[in-house]
Protein backbone atom coordinates (compact mmCIF):
# COMPACT_ATOMS: atom_id res chain seq x y z
CA UNK A 1 0.00 0.00 0.00
CA UNK A 2 1.25 3.32 -0.99
CA UNK A 3 0.29 6.85 0.49
CA UNK A 4 -0.79 10.23 -1.80
CA UNK A 5 -1.88 13.36 -1.33
CA UNK A 6 -5.20 13.38 -2.52
CA UNK A 7 -6.18 16.01 -5.45
CA UNK A 8 -9.39 16.79 -7.26
CA UNK A 9 -8.61 14.06 -9.81
CA UNK A 10 -8.81 11.78 -6.86
CA UNK A 11 -12.76 12.57 -6.04
CA UNK A 12 -14.11 9.74 -7.95
CA UNK A 13 -11.58 7.49 -5.83
CA UNK A 14 -12.67 9.41 -2.52
CA UNK A 15 -16.26 9.76 -2.71
CA UNK A 16 -17.54 5.89 -2.53
CA UNK A 17 -15.91 5.82 0.90
CA UNK A 18 -16.66 8.65 2.24
CA UNK A 19 -20.67 7.93 1.37
CA UNK A 20 -19.86 4.71 3.47
CA UNK A 21 -18.42 6.50 5.90
CA UNK A 22 -21.41 8.42 6.45
CA UNK A 23 -23.75 6.27 6.19
CA UNK A 24 -21.77 4.03 9.05
CA UNK A 25 -22.48 6.81 11.34
CA UNK A 26 -26.25 7.27 10.70
CA UNK A 27 -25.97 9.69 7.88
CA UNK A 28 -27.95 9.74 4.70
CA UNK A 29 -25.98 8.99 1.76
CA UNK A 30 -26.23 12.19 0.00
CA UNK A 31 -23.37 11.18 -2.59
CA UNK A 32 -23.84 14.37 -4.74
CA UNK A 33 -23.07 16.64 -1.49
CA UNK A 34 -20.46 14.28 -0.19
CA UNK A 35 -18.43 15.36 -3.36
CA UNK A 36 -19.15 18.75 -3.33
CA UNK A 37 -18.27 18.79 0.38
CA UNK A 38 -14.80 17.10 -0.43
CA UNK A 39 -14.36 18.93 -3.52
CA UNK A 40 -14.93 22.32 -1.90
CA UNK A 41 -12.51 21.56 0.77
CA UNK A 42 -9.69 20.25 -1.46
CA UNK A 43 -10.10 23.37 -3.40
CA UNK A 44 -10.57 25.86 -1.21
CA UNK A 45 -7.32 23.91 0.74
CA UNK A 46 -9.20 23.81 4.10
CA UNK A 47 -8.49 20.14 4.28
CA UNK A 48 -5.68 18.08 3.38
CA UNK A 49 -6.68 14.11 2.59
CA UNK A 50 -4.15 11.53 2.15
CA UNK A 51 -5.28 7.90 -0.05
CA UNK A 52 -3.60 5.00 0.50
CA UNK A 53 -3.96 2.73 -2.61
CA UNK A 54 -3.11 -0.56 -3.37
CA UNK A 55 0.60 -1.16 -4.71
CA UNK A 56 -0.89 -3.17 -7.57
CA UNK A 57 -4.13 -1.22 -8.51
CA UNK A 58 -4.57 2.46 -8.57
CA UNK A 59 -8.36 2.22 -8.43
CA UNK A 60 -8.22 0.10 -5.40
CA UNK A 61 -8.59 2.22 -2.32
CA UNK A 62 -8.15 0.59 0.78
CA UNK A 63 -8.97 4.37 3.07
CA UNK A 64 -7.79 7.49 2.93
CA UNK A 65 -7.95 9.93 6.45
CA UNK A 66 -8.78 14.02 5.96
CA UNK A 67 -7.07 16.38 7.88
CA UNK A 68 -8.45 20.02 9.18
CA UNK A 69 -6.43 23.20 10.26
CA UNK A 70 -7.53 24.79 14.08
CA UNK A 71 -5.50 27.57 15.52
CA UNK A 72 -4.04 26.87 18.52
CA UNK A 73 -2.92 30.28 20.74
CA UNK A 74 -0.06 28.42 22.26
CA UNK A 75 1.58 27.78 18.77
CA UNK A 76 2.28 30.57 16.07
CA UNK A 77 1.10 27.87 13.20
CA UNK A 78 -1.65 26.06 12.29
CA UNK A 79 -2.41 22.84 14.31
CA UNK A 80 -3.81 19.69 12.07
CA UNK A 81 -7.01 17.79 13.37
CA UNK A 82 -7.41 14.52 12.02
CA UNK A 83 -11.30 13.68 11.65
CA UNK A 84 -11.83 11.14 9.13
CA UNK A 85 -10.35 7.86 8.33
CA UNK A 86 -12.84 5.84 6.09
CA UNK A 87 -11.75 2.63 5.83
CA UNK A 88 -13.05 0.10 2.58
CA UNK A 89 -14.88 -3.05 3.94
CA UNK A 90 -12.70 -5.85 2.07
CA UNK A 91 -9.92 -3.68 3.81
CA UNK A 92 -10.95 -3.11 7.12
CA UNK A 93 -9.64 -6.53 8.76
CA UNK A 94 -5.65 -5.89 7.04
CA UNK A 95 -4.77 -3.08 9.45
CA UNK A 96 -5.54 -0.78 6.74
CA UNK A 97 -6.19 2.13 9.19
CA UNK A 98 -3.24 1.43 11.41
CA UNK A 99 -1.06 1.87 8.63
CA UNK A 100 -2.45 5.05 7.00
CA UNK A 101 -1.95 6.41 10.80
CA UNK A 102 1.73 5.07 10.97
CA UNK A 103 4.28 7.93 11.64
CA UNK A 104 6.58 6.38 9.02
CA UNK A 105 3.91 6.34 6.36
CA UNK A 106 2.74 10.12 6.59
CA UNK A 107 4.73 12.60 4.33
Amino acid sequence: MRLTQATLEHLDLLTPLFVKYREFYGALPFPDSSRAFLEKRLRRKESVIYLALADDDDTKRPGFFQLHPIFSSLSPKPVWTLHHIPVAEEARLTLTARTLLTPSRQP
